[in-house]
């Protein structure tokens, strides 16, 4: 198998106490990253804590999202 490039977008916002405000941040931010044409993204870590009372164990979630080419 031969080398294969993989471009990769990374996000970070500053996050409020608001769950709906940073996913709207964080959103806003993935858009943006999409004129990059990146095969992956990664996202903010612990964007998401700030706003709940969750455990860490349980704020994994599945954003159903595509970047739009």
């Amino acid at each position: 198998m031969g080398e294969r490039l993989v471009r990769v977008a990374t996000t970070y916002i500053k996050p409020t106490e608001d769950f709906a405000t940073n996913l709207g941040l964080i959103l806003e931010v993935i858009d943006k990253s999409g004129s990059s044409n990146p095969d992956i993204i990664c996202l903010t870590e612990t964007f998401y804590e700030a706003s709940t009372i969750k455990s860490f164990q349980n704020l994994r979630e599945f954003l159903p999202y595509r970047v739009q080419k």
